[in-house]
This record gives structure tokens, C-alpha cells and sequence, in this order.
């Protein structure tokens, strides 16, 4: 599946060196990728929290949702300001609490829905910053057996959203486009997803296209798989390149500079690893691993420049929050 067009760059550790370091710790012997991991950003003020949603407008973040330690599902909703390093909590989600939602930013709004609060949702809702305001919008169509879907993934095209994939009962490989309007906006089918139904699948957006990929497929297997969505193409979905070796379901995945960047996810357990794809050249190349704890279920967006990546779960539910800076040498303890 493409493996061999797959180059996974990363410094070469000479055969010295590895009998010198063997009886070193794990977190001694990684080499010294590239990328800059800092916690002084300001941790999360709302209530510690897995799979919530997170996203950047308007050159501020927000983070909101989830559930928490109290095994509660949350509707509150909170604004970041990257420049004060701050958080001002907004008025709560319009709809009911609930987990494992999909949000995206389209022009000066962001939308909100699906998930699961004890039913699958299909529910969308529009906020707007300038009136802290929430508006129900038109659903997520649903098809025969299906009410909505949590672990869904979603992008922005050209001021379109897409929604797909996902877990009702049955796992998910259809797609929708969104088109907002001042009605509601209107929802279109398009082509399937052509790697196989799956939930928790990753996506980001690197010059005009999108590019969907790993997640649990219905099968069981964890994938490492990549594939590029045009809109204008005659081929909607191209494979590309495998993160071989190196597969995750629910990692937070960004833009940033004209690159992509996995970051973490769930094999087996949790994990801290980064990547970041050239969609010019269709490789890999593994950056600094994340310096705070592993966990599952975290979220992630890119603010002015910087890469944001906090909350999620691993026994404990968290609250903190780190700056990455994927071109920097990585400090120690800053």
C-alpha cells in the first residue's frame, strides 16, 4: 500500500552509540529531532476534560465540550487568547452536553455537532464571537438505521465543510459537504471514502486540499493509511503515503506552514510521537515527541504561528496546555 514511496526521516543513531546508550531510560535515547515543546502558554481554565473539541477563529482559540473526571458530559465553552495567555469562559454550547464532536471555523463563525450524549447526535450549531451567540442549523443528514455519529471527522474546503466518517452503532465511511447559508445551510453527499469505513480518522488541509487518514477501521485494525481529497479532481480521493509502522486512531492532526503534523493518538495505548507530512514530496518525518504526558482523546489547532495541544485523559483527565514549535531546536524546561 505505498509503502515504498514512504521515507521516514529521522537522525541516524551510530552503532557506538547505541551499545553506550542500552542501558539508558526510554526518554534518554530518542534522538534529537526537531521541534520546540513549551508549557508556559497558559493551562486550561475550564474543568479537566477527554474528548473535547477544539478549534482557532478570529486569531483566538477555543476549547470546549468533552467529559470529564465527574464522568459527566460538558456543554461549557471556553476563548483562549493567545497574547494575554488567558481564558474567558463564553456562553455554554447550544446543544446538550456531550463528547466526541466534530467542530470546524467557516469565515467568521465556527460550527459544532454530531457526537454522543447518551444517543448519537446529527445536531449542528453555528456560534458567533461578535454576539457570543448560538444558532441550531441544519442537521447532518442521516440514512436508513442511522440517527448521527460520534468520532467524526471533519475539514474545510474553498468556505465548504465536510463531515464524515464516524461510529452510529456501525462504522462510517460516507461524507457530507456543508455549505452555510443564512437558512441553515444546506448539506450535499459526496464521494465515500475510499480507505474503508472507520472512526477516529484524522484530517488536515495543506493548499487547497484535504488530506483524511488513520482511525480504527471496522475490522479492529488501527491504520496508518493517507489519503488526498481534491473537490475539483477527476480522482476525489488519492492514496498517498503510509506512516509506516506507526499507526493511531483519534491523534490531533493540524496545518501549519504549509505542512501536516500527527500528533499522538491510540494504538494499543496512548502515544506521544509527532509527524509531520510534505504533501510535495508525500513523506514523513518525525519531529520532537510531546513532552507532557501521554494521553488519549486530546485536542489540538495552529494560532499565529504556534501549534496548541492539551486536555485529554490517561487515568487522570487534563487540563494542561503546550505551545509546539515544529522548526525550533527543542529546550529543555521552558
Amino acid at each position: 500500500m505505498l509503502n515504498l514511496k514512504t521515507r521516514i526521516v529521522a537522525f541516524s543513531i551510530l552503532a557506538s552509540s547505541v551499545l553506550f546508550l542500552s542501558g539508558c531510560k526510554e526518554t534518554d535515547v530518542e534522538p534529537d529531532y526537531i521541534g520546540n515543546w513549551y508549557h508556559k502558554v497558559g493551562d486550561f481554565e475550564g474543568v479537566a476534560r477527554g474528548r473535547a473539541i477544539g478549534f482557532a477563529l478570529n486569531n483566538f482559540g477555543y476549547v470546549g465540550l468533552g467529559y470529564s473526571s465527574n464522568q459527566e458530559r460538558l456543554r461549557d465553552f471556553w476563548e483562549y487568547n493567545p497574547q494575554q495567555r488567558y481564558w474567558t469562559q463564553k456562553a455554554q454550547f447550544g446543544g446538550t452536553a456531550r463528547q466526541d464532536a466534530v467542530a470546524f471555523a467557516i469565515g467568521s463563525k465556527a460550527y459544532v455537532g454530531t457526537g454522543y450524549d447518551g444517543d448519537y447526535k446529527n445536531d449542528f450549531w453555528e456560534y458567533d464571537p461578535a454576539t457570543n451567540k448560538w444558532t441550531e442549523v441544519t442537521p447532518l443528514p442521516t440514512t436508513s438505521g442511522s440517527v448521527g455519529r460520534q468520532y467524526a471527522t471533519s475539514f474545510v474546503l474553498d468556505n465548504k465543510a465536510y463531515v464524515g466518517l464516524g461510529y452510529d452503532g456501525n462504522f462510517r465511511q460516507d461524507f457530507y459537504e456543508y455549505t452555510p447559508t443564512a437558512t441553515g445551510g444546506t448539506w450535499n453527499q459526496i464521494t465515500s471514502f475510499i480507505g474503508g469505513k472507520r472512526q477516529g480518522a484524522s484530517a488536515f488541509v495543506l493548499n487547497g486540499k484535504a488530506y483524511v487518514g488513520f482511525g480504527r477501521s471496522n475490522t479492529g485494525i488501527v491504520q496508518e493509511d493517507l489519503y488526498e481529497f481534491n473537490p475539483g479532481g477527476t480522482e476525489v480521493w488519492v492514496q498517498k503515503a503510509d506512516l509506516e509502522d506507526y499507526p493511531r486512531s483519534n491523534a490531533v492532526a493540524v496545518s501549519l506552514n504549509d505542512k501536516g503534523y500527527i500528533i499522538g493518538g491510540i494504538t494499543t495505548t496512548s502515544t506521544k510521537d509527532v509527524w509531520e507530512y510534505d504533501p510535495v514530496a508525500d513523506t514523513w518525518t518525525q519531529k520532537t515527541s510531546f513532552e507532557g504526558s501521554k494521553r488519549s482523546y486530546p485536542i489540538g489547532f495552529t494560532l499565529n504561528g504556534v501549534i496548541y495541544y492539551g486536555t485529554g485523559q490517561e487515568g487522570l483527565y487534563l487540563d494542561d496546555f503546550w505551545g509546539f514549535d515544529p522548526s525550533a531546536t527543542q529546550v529543555d524546561d521552558d
